[in-house]
């Protein structure tokens, strides 16, 4: 259960309180599914309450007795992986041995070995991972597949950076990731972005904007052979103009911008039915979202694992979209092609091989794409998940 305790008791001082979530496990505890429940529940604070959070897991414990000193690791697993994991949120003690080490020497001694671990070459080490987790789900995948990696704002929009921004090679890891996936179709979307005039990102959240996911799409459909829906074709609709996301509520400052969220309305009347768990409805907007601080979940209400949209399009055509958040705006621009569409979200999908295995052999899709924000695509650990998918047989 969840054990709201003040942080000193549990030795961690200054007075303020921290959630403490304590779960059962069995002599096979397995860390990789305490990782995902970890990033399903920092996704879930940033989605429903657009609140950044810090996550620590410790050590498996035999006894309740021992309780404090795996709260103690947690902790310790948070401040040393915000040192040495800025771009992550969720820290496994056990994991962070190496960072663990370089805290306790001195501050000098600590940068010279990080720079000699963390570097372009152990960098290229996790995309080859990531790269081979694609490679290995497209060759077990049938049908047509497709592979797109969206690039963050700070890539597009690099030449508005400061001088002394600190920023990852991001043009060169996508390059190389594209390198090293062929057994699928790439889409590749930075040249239609340089090129455009257009507003692609929000100023104060990460996603695209529903122009560049419409740019996106073109591309898609360049790739795919498809005739794009012109923006002729659609009624744009401002829904408000009081968006503030996800960098905002890092920043936190007064009188901070604000954004518009526009969506892409057919002129042709739909027939959709889209369902996820329990819950179906005949539109992918969520409008009443647009009372919450996180307005974008406006596109399909948020992530689920699972995403299941019927349209009336009758040609016998599926689309598997293994993805992240930035599909939610990306998806409406693609109804009018597919008879049906399913999401997959592994952050928050069953794990195990038996369940991603039944819904491939249900859904049979014609067609699947990968999605995924480059900041993302590498540091996710859930895709592993995908290089373990065989099909039956």
């Amino acid at each position: 259960g969840f054990i709201d305790l003040p942080r000193e008791e549990i030795g961690l001082g200054d007075g303020l309180h921290e959630l403490v979530l304590v779960k059962k496990l069995d002599e096979q505890g397995d860390y990789d599914d305490i990782d995902q429940l970890g990033q399903a529940i920092e996704n879930t604070f940033m989605s429903e309450a657009n609140h950044q959070v810090y996550i620590g897991i410790g050590e498996m414990k035999p006894t309740l007795g021992l309780l404090s000193e795996s709260m103690r690791e947690a902790r310790r697993a948070i401040d040393v992986g915000r040192i040495y994991r800025k771009e992550e949120y969720v820290f496994i003690y056990r994991k962070m041995l190496i960072e663990r080490f370089l805290a306790d020497v001195p501050r000098e001694m600590g940068q010279r070995y990080n720079s000699l671990l963390f570097n372009r070459k152990t960098a290229r080490l996790f995309n080859d991972e990531m790269i081979h987790t694609i490679e290995k789900f497209f060759e077990n995948t049938e049908g047509n597949k497709y592979f797109m990696l969206v690039p963050s704002a700070t890539l597009i929009y690099g030449d508005k950076l400061p001088a002394f921004a600190d920023e990852f090679d991001q043009a060169a890891t996508v390059d190389g990731i594209f390198a090293g996936v062929t057994s699928g179709t790439n889409i590749d979307v930075r040249g239609a972005f340089f090129a455009s005039d257009e507003q692609l990102y929000y100023r104060t959240d990460h996603h695209w904007t529903s122009d560049g996911a419409y740019t996106a799409y073109l591309e898609f459909c360049k790739a795919t052979g498809t005739e794009p829906l012109t923006k002729d074709d659609f009624t744009v609709e401002t829904v408000t103009s009081e968006f503030q996301g996800t960098h905002d509520s890092k920043v936190l400052l007064p009188f901070a911008a604000k954004d518009e969220i526009k969506l892409y309305i057919p002129k042709k009347d739909e027939t959709l039915k889209v369902s996820h768990g329990d819950e179906t409805s005949d539109t992918l907007y969520v409008m009443s979202a647009l009372e919450k601080k996180d307005k974008y979940q406006v596109f399909l209400g948020g992530n689920y694992g699972r995403v299941d949209i019927e349209t009336g399009v009758k040609n016998g055509k599926r689309l598997l979209i293994v993805k992240d958040s930035f599909a939610n705006s990306f998806v409406p621009f693609l109804t009018s092609h597919y008879e049906k569409i399913v999401m997959l979200d592994l952050r928050f999908f069953p794990s195990g091989k038996a369940a991603l295995r039944e819904l491939i052999d249900e859904v049979r899709p014609t067609d699947t794409l990968v999605l995924f924000n480059i900041a993302n695509f590498i540091s996710d650990p859930t895709l592993r998940r995908l290089g373990a998918y065989t099909p039956n047989g």
